[in-house]
């Protein structure tokens, strides 16, 4: 968001590379060969085969047309949509993301959980310097496509990554496969846009510049997305988005200070700060209640909120009556 906003800029002090697509077509590349470099220095991680792409062609097929769409949208939204309105909606990812988990996982959370990710969503919503606030309906659509893709990426990835020990398929195959075909797709694309004629007088003109910026992004993509998916492993995708919320207030902040330093912060901003990062500690806070076992709540009537319900009676050994149990209830979906 901070490279969008300095090409937003009137002063163009950039380096002027606005090819947007070329770029990312080179960090699935270069995420690519990164994926192929570490399976070579730890043999443990190869483990690709033709059989499990066979079961899984599908879904990888899948996980990779939605990162396509989210990079190509979103791209394209900007165009027809204000910044700001972009990232107003932007932030409403986890939204989704708890509902697509519902859907394709079964996994339900804690009302207390959902009452957090809205306080979240509403405190980044609010931190967003509302400094442009054209709207179209192609941007509006373009914006909501690339939102929906994003809420549901994490959430096919931690489906997949939830049988890796009988598929195989950890982080980094997976990453592998969702480069190898996000890869040809976005090249087709690049082919088809109007950066493949712009690129080579750029290239020419700025050789270094244009060297530094390709091989500096896909060295921090790389890194960007094995992280990803060990965090989607390790804390669900609920907990990715919301990290990922941070990573764009804490981008908002660094744009508008150091970045766009036309943009002044006002105070509904500084109250969206203040609210965000609150309800973040509170969201950390109640998913270590969780993991211990000691989050108590009243019931929602919402199927994306777990319920609380009644622990069946234990049944004596030797008389086989039915006595009373020490935990009364029990989250659903942990």
């Amino acid at each position: 968001m901070v490279s969008k906003t300095r090409q937003k800029k009137p002063d163009n002090t950039g380096p002027g590379f606005t090819f947007p697509i070329f770029s990312t077509l080179m960090n699935l590349v270069l995420t690519w060969l990164g994926t192929n470099l570490m399976m070579g220095l730890v043999p443990a991680t190869r483990t690709l085969s033709k059989e499990q792409f066979r079961k899984h062609a599908f879904s990888l097929t899948v996980l990779s047309l939605i990162n396509v769409t989210s990079i190509v949208t979103q791209n394209a939204a900007l165009v027809h949509i204000g910044l700001s309105v972009n990232q107003v909606i932007k932030c409403c990812v986890p939204l989704p993301t708890m509902v697509c988990a519902w859907l394709i996982q079964g996994k339900v959370n804690p009302s207390p959980i959902v009452a957090a990710v809205f306080l979240l969503v509403a405190g980044a919503t609010l931190s967003v310097p509302f400094t442009d606030p054209t709207v179209t309906k192609h941007g509006l659509i373009l914006t909501l496509i690339s939102m929906f893709c994003g809420a549901l990426r994490p959430v096919i990835s931690a489906k997949l990554l939830a049988g890796a020990a009988q598929s195989g398929l950890s982080p980094i195959p997976l990453l592998w496969y969702d480069c190898a075909i996000a890869t040809w797709v976005l090249l087709v694309v690049f082919c088809l846009s109007e950066e493949i004629k712009q690129l080579p007088g750029y290239c020419v003109e700025h050789p270094g510049v244009g060297s530094a910026i390709v091989c500096g992004g896909g060295t921090m993509a790389f890194a960007f997305n094995i992280v990803t998916f060990y965090l989607i492993k390790a804390i669900g995708p609920l907990g990715n988005v919301v990290l990922g919320l941070l990573k764009t207030t804490i981008l908002v902040v660094v744009a508008a200070t150091f970045v766009d330093t036309s943009t002044q912060l006002s105070e509904i901003n500084i109250l969206g700060y203040c609210i965000f990062f609150i309800a973040l500690f509170l969201y950390s806070y109640l998913n270590y209640r969780m993991s211990q076992g000691t989050l108590h709540y009243p019931p929602l009537p919402c199927a994306c909120c777990a319920p609380r319900v009644e622990e069946p009676a234990a049944v004596h050994p030797s008389t086989g009556a039915a006595t009373k149990t020490t935990e009364k209830s029990k989250l659903i979906g942990r």
